[in-house]
């Protein structure tokens, strides 16, 4: 299989962290979220797919003007003669600075996370008037 690979990625092959992931779940599964952020003149608007998941299995957070969230998936099914089980997680940041922290709301539905996050006034766009010198 080495052979097969260009020479460039030879070199870097077995620095996978291959072993470490296989024994370490939290390694397991993990993507970024879809996400799409809008500016409106009073807010911004972050919408996240998280279809199937529900509030519990998600956490909401915004810490030194980073928001984040965080979405954990388990799932165990258990059969006649084997037991399987699941791990997905999902994650997203972003730095968004000028927020009312204690004024941000956050509502599921039908698979969309929607989180609304206020401007404080001194972060909302003003237009600025230019003055010709000449």
């Amino acid at each position: 299989m080495r052979s097969l690979m260009p020479y460039r990625d030879r070199l870097n092959f077995w620095d996978l962290d291959l072993f470490d992931s296989l024994f370490d779940s939290s390694k397991l599964n993990t993507k970024e979220l879809k996400v799409h952020m809008k500016e409106e003149d009073d807010k911004f608007v972050v919408l996240a797919e998280v279809p199937g998941l529900t509030e519990s299995q998600l956490n909401v957070t915004y810490e030194n003007g980073v928001l984040s969230i965080d979405a954990h998936y388990d799932v165990r099914k258990e059969g006649e003669n084997n037991i399987s089980i699941r791990k997905s997680a999902y994650y997203w940041n972003y730095k968004i600075d000028g927020i009312k922290a204690d004024k941000i709301s956050a509502e599921l539905k039908n698979g969309i996370l929607k989180v609304d996050l206020p401007k404080n006034a001194e972060s909302k766009a003003q237009k600025i008037t230019i003055k010709n010198k000449n």
